[in-house]
């Protein structure tokens, strides 16, 4: 889990990524943490339909 922002408001959902990242287990936002920017978004080379 991202040490930099919350991920919830709800301190049950807290305790469950808390105990998750203790036991090493990921989660969709530690899995999101990973993920490396789209190339293509990233230089903003992508259309919608018909190259707009």
């Amino acid at each position: 889990m991202g040490t930099s922002q919350r991920q919830s408001i709800a301190p049950a959902a807290l305790a469950i990524l808390e105990r998750a990242a203790a036991e090493g287990d990921s989660t969709a936002f530690s899995r999101v943490d990973e993920m490396k920017p789209c190339p293509v978004a990233e230089r903003n080379v992508y259309s919608w339909v018909g190259g707009r």
